[in-house]
């Protein structure tokens, strides 16, 4: 078994896991409206700057059209309470598929020693990161953000490397959350 987010990745050894986003399964007719509402969303987190909507907006495409393709960079979004950016990642994951989002206020989960719960995903989320731990783990989230391939650790179950394919959000309400 392997995960490859690719529907035309074959290869002759190995099953892929990956079935397709959701949208490409379940794929309503267009909702010019519900486009619409998703861009202004993502304008308002953006406090409608040009340049911060079209860098985010091609962030989030990518992981759509590219999702082999590690972007190197992470996304890091910070307001007061109730601005939506948890929504926006509610929307994505609708769109994408719950089994390949993970979502967790926990950063040892993402980079602890039992780090299972990323394994296979596309997209993780790290909610109210404080400074002090995002910068004893540097280093970890640099390579979660940038490694070709990551060590999944589980409980009670042997190590292995897997490919990574992960879009890091880290978003908070807190003033230094990096």
């Amino acid at each position: 078994f392997q995960f490859t987010p690719d529907l035309n990745h074959k290869d002759p050894k190995a099953y892929n896991t990956f079935k397709g986003f959701v949208i490409n399964s379940n794929c309503e007719p267009y909702d010019e409206e519900a486009v619409n509402i998703f861009i202004n969303h993502i304008k308002l987190l953006c406090n409608f700057e040009d340049d911060m909507f079209n860098y985010l907006m091609s962030y989030v495409s990518h992981m759509f059209q590219y999702p082999t393709k590690l972007p190197g960079v992470a996304i890091v979004m910070k307001s007061i309470e109730g601005c939506g950016k948890d929504t926006l990642i509610k929307i994505i994951e609708n769109i994408m598929g719950q089994n390949i989002v993970y979502r967790t206020g926990e950063i040892d989960n993402v980079v602890g020693n039992f780090n299972s719960m990323i394994e296979n995903k596309i997209l993780v989320q790290i909610n109210e990161l404080e400074s002090k731990n995002g910068y004893e783990n540097k280093e970890k989230l640099k390579n979660l953000i940038t490694a070709d391939t990551l060590n999944i650790n589980g409980k009670n179950k042997k190590k292995k490397n897997c490919k990574n394919y992960i879009r890091l959000f880290i978003i908070s309400n807190l003033d230094n959350p990096v």
